[in-house]
């Protein structure tokens, strides 16, 4: 059912199933929870052989068996430094989901207003889902033409009225 590699330094389970049968008379839980404690001691899975799998660890070997008490189940210090995140990294990525969350949601509401306006001027045909997400949004090109063309016409008369105020003052 399983058996050390040919090198020794890894054990070999041939048998999936009937391991699992076995494991069940010896460990409480399933198959797939025992290899999850495999990876909380250090173990490494390595490439399945003819239909089964194998694990290796530093400390299991078949030759050295006095260094199995070298193997230790992993600590959350083990966690940090291997690359998971600390609490206070955790804390502070948290607090920067909430500040992006405000973002999204003060960007809404701006886009929002904005599609109201223009919704009221008749330049887009909004139709929104009912969690008011817009589903749909139609612009209608020729009343966003008018709408460029009277602006800019209003910032060409704001500006030749400068002009005279700037030269009636000279």
């Amino acid at each position: 059912v399983a058996d050390w590699a040919e090198d020794g330094l890894s054990f070999v389970v041939k048998d999936s199933k009937k391991f699992a049968e076995i494991l069940k008379q010896h460990f409480k839980g399933s198959l797939q929870t025992f290899i999850r404690q495999l990876h909380f001691y250090g173990f490494r899975k390595l490439d399945a052989h003819n239909g089964g799998w194998s694990f290796a660890h530093k400390h299991f070997r078949k030759d050295k068996p006095e260094l199995i008490c070298e193997i230790r189940r992993k600590t959350r210090a083990d966690s940090s430094a291997n690359g998971a995140a600390t609490q206070a990294e955790v804390q502070q990525l948290r607090s920067q989901v909430s500040q992006l969350q405000d973002v999204v949601e003060d960007l809404r509401s701006q886009l929002d207003s904005v599609l109201t306006c223009l919704g009221t001027a008749g330049v887009v045909d909004v139709v929104k889902k009912s969690d008011g997400k817009v589903e749909r949004l139609a612009v209608k090109a020729a009343a966003l033409t008018n709408m460029i063309e009277e602006a800019s016409s209003a910032a060409l008369k704001a500006e030749r009225a400068a002009e005279e105020r700037s030269a009636a003052a000279a």
